[in-house]
């Protein structure tokens, strides 16, 4: 695995954000060198994550972080923004569905009562700042101790995902839910 190949290919975008096509090529480009770095890492915890089929993976708590390990990190996160983005058409039949009942306090409590799990799932998974998603990795090395690798990917390949966050955002703020 070359790090400034992968990098290249991902950081050196004339735009401030990339998009899903974009980390979808990527993805593909990548994949055997993802594979076959897991086995190569000395970081146990991608090893059990294929092993085990992981849901969760924490975050790295090696001392220094070995190339290997910083770009299947960066895989894995890319692969679950995909999965993520792949659910952009449930938020939109979500959305449309709220629209036809948000003047219905009850038909709201049902609608959230069943989108609860997504939300909470969406949550935490969708950083946005004003140019796009954001997903960072962290590389904690005595010769860079605070360096991140951090891709924006435009805002507009996450519209109903977002606006879904945003209206439990604002009922879990006035204490609606």
């Amino acid at each position: 695995m070359v790090d400034e190949e992968y990098s290249r290919d991902l950081f050196s975008i004339d735009k401030k954000a990339v998009s899903i096509h974009h980390i979808n090529w990527w993805l593909m480009k990548y994949e055997k060198e993802f594979y076959d770095a897991i086995p190569k890492s000395s970081c146990g915890k991608w090893s059990k994550w294929v092993r085990d089929n992981s849901i969760h993976v924490f975050p790295c708590a090696c001392h220094t972080r070995e190339k290997d390990c910083i770009f299947i990190e960066l895989y894995y996160k890319l692969l679950e923004v995909r999965k993520l983005n792949s659910q952009e058409e449930f938020y939109a039949e979500e959305l449309i569905r709220f629209s036809g009942i948000k003047q219905s306090k009850e038909s709201v409590i049902e609608w959230v009562r069943d989108n609860k799990s997504k939300y909470k799932n969406l949550k935490y998974r969708l950083d946005i700042d004003s140019i796009g998603v954001i997903i960072d990795v962290r590389i904690n090395n005595h010769d860079e101790p605070s360096r991140v690798k951090m891709i924006k990917i435009d805002k507009k390949e996450f519209k109903h995902a977002t606006e879904f966050k945003r209206i439990f955002d604002e009922m879990v703020f006035v204490d609606y839910i």
